[in-house]
């Protein structure tokens, strides 16, 4: 019981001291948090540099491939770069894969909306005129004259 009431004392606050309010955040502590923020930020992304560039063995600030796991080759763009694992070879698809891709590719739908039959669904809008309290029936549905299908 010493401890907690301890504790206690030392929470009050004396008589002989003044309590004043900070009605305004001071400036510097804020400049101060922003500014750990900003330092934090730069230290995570250039650790996440450099991790990247250990993984990928290619320097990104610079775009300069290094040595490593990965062959890296210029496109034809001005900044584009492919990577390739030395000793795997890029084939070019046969005749039949690259119908195959063909076919697939045109069969693709492109919109969900292509299909005229489906019926439109639409969102019911809640009648404003007419309030509903709790435990009020709003629909009854009944399932003892409805027939599926053509049985």
């Amino acid at each position: 019981m010493t401890t907690s009431h301890n504790q206690r004392a030392m929470h009050r606050i004396s008589p002989s001291h003044s309590v004043c309010r900070r009605l305004f955040p001071d400036e510097s502590a804020d400049e101060a948090r922003t500014d750990n923020f900003a330092n934090v930020l730069q230290e995570s992304l250039a650790t996440d540099s450099a991790q990247k560039m250990l993984k990928w063995n290619f320097d990104f600030k610079n775009e300069v491939p290094l040595e490593g796991d990965y062959e890296w080759f210029r496109c034809d763009g001005p900044d584009d770069w492919i990577p390739i694992k030395p000793g795997k070879k890029i084939e070019e698809p046969d005749e039949q894969e690259s119908l195959l891709m063909q076919t697939e590719n045109e069969t693709t739908p492109k919109s969900n909306h292509e299909d005229a039959s489906a019926p439109v669904i639409r969102k019911r809008r809640n009648n404003l005129d007419h309030s509903y309290t709790k435990g009020e029936v709003k629909r009854k549905l009944s399932f003892d004259k409805v027939t599926f299908g053509s049985q």
